[in-house]
């Protein structure tokens, strides 16, 4: 089933508590690594999606397993809290 993501408003953890969170446009920050970091093609069009999108953007099972591998090796452990919470509220 696919999510959507809204990246320009993402919820970022603030706190190892979770109960502090902070509105943010992720968007450049995230596709930037993706773009630096990633390997493939597979990645560039992620990348690429992620920062041209606005608003809630849907994302294939496939593109979020992606988006976690990659973030749980390059972004910071708030990044990853905040994105995995977004798979368990989906469900």
């Amino acid at each position: 089933m696919n999510m959507k993501i809204d990246f320009e408003h993402f919820v970022l953890y603030k706190g190892i508590d979770h109960q502090t969170k902070e509105m943010m446009d992720v968007r450049q920050v995230f596709a930037n690594e993706m773009y630096d970091r990633g390997q493939g093609i597979v990645c560039h069009a992620l990348a690429l999606k992620i920062y041209n999108s606005q608003g809630a953007t849907d994302y294939s099972p496939e593109e979020f397993q992606l988006m976690l591998l990659f973030a749980e090796q390059a972004m910071t452990p708030s990044f990853i809290d905040s994105l995995k919470s977004l798979a368990e509220s989906s469900e």
